[in-house]
C-alpha cells in the first residue's frame, strides 16, 4: 500500500494533535471547501495506521475543508511511520508551504534543534534558510503567550512583536499588561505604533541606560541581556538592560549601601519615606531598616554635604534641629536636617531610649548582613584552578539536588569551553546530555559556582547562609571567620558607646 493512492471512509482518519500547523483561517477552509465540492480533492493527503484507524501526517486544511464540503472518502497515501518519522515529515511539508506562519517556522525550528540535535547551520542547509533568518525566527519563541496571541490575530505585526521578544518575560508581561490589553481607542494602547516607536517606548518606560547607573556595572558588560549584545551597531553609550528584575535588584542593592553610609556617617538619624507602599521601601524592611512614614514638608530638610557643620551638631543636641535619612524616592536619597519646634521634653526620653536601643539592633543586624556581604564578595572571585580541585563531597552532592535547576551565568559557562554555543536554548534534555559528556573538573566547577550563585546569593542570615557558611570554611577554613570577626568587633564598639547613652540617659531619670 506504500505510496499508492487509496479511497478512505474520512471519519476514519483523525487530525495529528502535534500538527506543526496549528491556525487555519475559517474563511480560506470555506473557500477550498467549495472548490473540493466542484472538482474533489485534486492531491491525496498523506496519513500512517494508527489505533485502528488513520492519522493525517500532510494534508489536514485538504482533510478539513473535505469534511466541510461533506465528502465520505478522500484519496489518500498510507505510509508506515512512527512518530518520529512523521514528525519529521509534517515539519517539512509545512516549513515548504508558502503561506507558512513565522510562529510555526520558530516552532518547528525549536523543535528541531530540541529533539532532532539540529544546529543552526544545519537548519541553514535543511531548509535553503540564511543564519540572520533562522535566528531571528527562533527569538519568537521567546514571546509569551499572550502577545503571541495577539500577533497570531493580526493585531501586532511580525515587526512589532520582533521588537518586544528582545526583552525578559518580566517586561513583555508589563508591556501587555500596561498597553495591548487595553482596547485601542484607550490612550494607553500603543497597538498603532511602528514597530520602531514600539522599541523606544519600551526602552524609555520599562529598561533603563546602563552607563547611567550609578553602581558598578562591569558584570553587565558581557551580559546576554545587555542591549549592546544584542544588537550590531549598539553604543555602550546607550546600551540598555532588558532584564528588569535583575537592574532593579541591582538599583535597590546600591541604594540600601546608600542609606548603610548615611547611617554610618550620624548612627541615630532615622529613616523617613513618603512612600510606604513602594516596592523599595518594602525591600528595606523586609532587610530589617526601621523605615518612618514622612510627616514633614520636603521644602523642610536641607541636604547635608559630606561633613556635618559644628553647628548642625550643636543644634541636633540642644533639641533644635534633627538628622535623617530622607527617602525622596529611590533615586533621591540623602542625609537631611530640619529645624525642630524646640528642645527636647523630658517626656521623650523613654523615645530616646528606643530609638538607641532600634539603632543598636540595627548595627547588629549591618554587622551579619557585612559579614554576609563581604563573604559572597570574597567567594565569587574564586576560579576555575580552585574549585575544580578534588572530588566532590557528600554535602555538595546534597545541595546539587537543591540548586541545579537554577542557571548558570555566561561567564560561568564561557569557563567550561563547552562545544555547543547555543547552551541557554538547549531542553532540559539536551542538558543533561552536556552534563553527562562533562569531565569530573567541569562537574566540580559547575556545582560549586552555582552553589555561590544562589545559596550565597541571601543579604540575611538564614538557614540556607547557614549552610553556605559551613561549605566555604570546608574550602578556606580561615575566610568566614576573619570576615566576621572584623565586623563583630566593630559592632561591639558601637554597641558599648550606645550602651553609655543608654546608662547615661537612664541615670539622669532615676535623678
Amino acid at each position: 500500500m506504500e505510496n499508492k493512492i487509496v479511497y478512505l471512509d474520512i471519519k476514519s482518519i483523525d487530525a495529528n494533535p502535534n500538527n506543526p500547523r496549528k491556525a487555519f483561517a475559517e474563511d480560506a477552509l470555506k473557500e477550498l471547501s467549495e472548490s473540493i465540492k466542484e472538482l474533489g480533492v485534486l492531491q491525496p493527503i498523506t496519513v500512517r495506521p494508527l489505533d485502528g484507524g488513520y492519522q493525517v501526517v500532510c494534508g489536514e486544511r485538504r482533510w478539513r475543508a473535505a469534511n466541510l464540503a461533506g465528502l465520505t472518502e478522500i484519496p489518500a497515501i498510507v505510509r508506515e511511520l512512527n512518530d518520529e518519522e512523521a514528525m519529521d515529515i509534517a515539519i517539512t511539508e509545512n516549513l515548504q508551504r508558502n503561506d507558512v506562519s513565522p510562529f510555526e517556522e520558530a516552532d518547528a525550528f525549536q523543535f528541531l534543534i530540541d529533539n532532532k540535535n539540529y544546529t543552526i547551520a544545519d537548519l541553514c542547509k535543511r531548509f535553503g534558510k540564511s543564519e540572520f533568518f533562522i535566528r531571528q525566527r527562533l527569538k519568537l519563541s521567546n514571546l509569551i503567550p499572550e502577545i503571541k496571541k495577539l500577533a497570531e490575530e493580526g493585531t501586532l505585526s511580525i515587526a512589532q512583536v520582533m521588537e518586544l521578544c528582545k526583552f525578559s518575560h518580566e517586561v513583555q508581561h508589563d508591556v501587555f499588561n500596561d498597553h495591548f490589553s487595553t482596547s485601542e481607542s484607550s490612550w494607553q494602547s500603543w497597538q498603532g505604533f511602528s514597530a520602531k516607536r514600539i522599541l523606544e517606548l519600551v526602552e524609555h518606560h520599562y529598561t533603563g541606560i546602563i552607563a547611567n547607573q550609578k553602581f558598578d556595572t562591569t558584570e553587565c558588560q558581557n551580559c546576554i541581556n545587555n542591549s549592546a549584545n544584542l544588537m550590531l551597531f549598539e553604543s555602550k553609550a546607550t546600551a540598555r538592560c532588558y532584564d528588569r528584575s535583575c537592574l532593579k535588584r541591582k538599583i535597590t542593592q546600591y541604594h540600601i549601601h546608600q542609606i548603610e553610609k548615611a547611617q554610618k556617617r550620624y548612627p541615630s538619624a532615622n529613616i523617613y519615606s513618603y512612600s510606604m507602599d513602594s516596592d523599595f521601601i518594602k525591600t528595606l524592611v523586609e532587610a530589617g531598616f526601621d523605615v518612618k512614614e514622612h510627616q514633614f514638608a520636603w521644602w523642610e530638610w536641607t541636604k547635608l554635604g559630606a561633613v556635618i557643620p559644628k553647628e548642625v551638631r550643636d543644634d541636633v543636641e540642644a533639641g533644635k534641629k534633627m538628622i535623617a535619612v530622607v527617602i525622596n524616592h529611590p533615586m533621591d536619597i540623602s542625609l537631611s536636617y530640619r529645624e525642630t519646634k524646640g528642645a527636647a521634653t523630658p517626656g521623650s526620653v523613654d523615645d530616646e531610649v528606643q530609638k538607641l536601643q532600634n539603632k543598636d539592633k540595627r548595627n547588629k543586624d549591618i554587622a551579619t548582613e557585612k559579614t554576609i556581604s563581604e563573604v559572597r564578595d570574597k567567594v565569587s572571585k574564586w576560579g576555575f584552578d580552585f574549585l575544580s580541585v578534588g572530588a566532590l563531597t557528600e554535602q555538595e552532592k546534597q545541595a546539587m539536588l537543591v540548586v541545579l535547576m537554577s542557571k548558570l551565568e555566561r561567564r560561568q559557562i564561557e569557563a567550561l569551553h563547552l562545544a555547543d554555543d547555543n547552551f541557554y536554548h538547549l531542553t532540559m534534555e539536551k542538558c543533561i546530555e552536556v552534563v553527562n559528556s562533562l569531565t569530573e573538573e567541569q562537574i566540580a566547577y559547575i556545582v560549586r559556582s552555582v552553589l555561590i550563585n544562589h545559596i550565597g546569593g541571601n543579604a540575611y542570615m538564614s538557614a540556607a547562609t547557614k549552610f553556605f557558611h559551613e561549605w566555604v570554611t570546608t574550602k578556606d577554613d580561615k575566610l568566614v571567620a576573619e570576615i566576621a570577626l572584623k565586623h563583630e568587633e566593630l559592632y561591639l564598639k558601637r554597641h558599648e558607646r550606645i550602651q553609655e547613652k543608654i546608662d547615661a540617659i537612664n541615670n539622669e531619670k532615676a535623678e
